[in-house]
């Protein structure tokens, strides 16, 4: 979806692209959603993984309020226009999940990448919207290592009154497949390439939304701003 309509609202919002393609579905009256696909490959403890998706979805709730002072510094009355974004990105925003163990238990950020490569090459490419929708793109990868990494913030988190899950440094591995991806092929070859040290990243939970919206404005964007382990993507840095 084209920006054809006055996009002024928007881009008075900090994820401009994403409350561009919003507010244009909502006043075309056509669905929209986005947010990345979401590979699990650890099945040792349910009750972790459940708390894990809930966190992923408050603290991206809370990262998409408008702001103009992200650190909260400032008690600055939010505009109209920031408001009406937010609403539009917040209500086209899901969780979608992979969750089956027997095929993803254990596997490695590579060996889900060729499997999220067959499942994007089976869309036609008109369906995929674009080659910039970073559905089709990108994937977020959730192992053993990530959701022990959780359990440590989240016991903290059980003990804090209506916690402000902007506080909680809470991780996901975002893995790159664009060059992948759109030719039907499960192997890029390019270990010897730069973009083979490049593949993933460290993210927090509540950057989710910024590295989706600045993964719309092309490719070179995710090569741009990597952060090399153990460094992980801010939403404020």
């Amino acid at each position: 979806m084209s920006g054809q309509l006055d996009d002024s609202i928007s881009r008075s919002y900090f994820l401009p692209n994403i409350a561009r393609e919003a507010r244009n579905a909502r006043t075309c009256g056509v669905p929209y959603r986005w947010g990345f696909i979401i590979y699990r490959t650890a099945y040792d403890d349910q009750e972790l993984w459940d708390q894990y998706l809930i966190c992923i979805r408050e603290a991206i709730m809370r990262a998409l309020e408008p702001w103009n002072d992200p650190l909260g510094q400032n008690s600055w009355d939010y505009s109209e226009d920031e408001q009406i974004a937010s609403a539009d990105v917040k209500a086209s925003f899901e969780i979608v999940t992979k969750e089956d163990q027997a095929t993803l238990d254990g596997k490695t950020i590579d060996e889900v990448r060729e499997i999220f490569a067959s499942w994007v090459a089976s869309f036609p490419d008109e369906e995929k919207g674009g080659h910039h929708d970073p559905r089709y793109n990108y994937f977020l990868y959730v192992d053993k290592e990530v959701l022990e990494m959780f359990s440590e913030v989240h016991f903290d988190l059980k003990m804090t009154e209506e916690p402000d899950y902007l506080d909680f440094e809470m991780f996901v591995v975002a893995v790159e497949a664009q060059l992948i991806n759109w030719d039907g092929t499960v192997s890029d070859k390019s270990d010897e390439s730069r973009r083979a040290y490049k593949r993933w990243q460290y993210v927090l939970l509540e950057a989710i939304p910024k590295l989706y919206d600045d993964s719309m404005r092309g490719a070179e964007v995710w090569f741009q701003e990597f952060k090399y382990p153990p460094s992980a993507k801010r939403l404020f840095i």
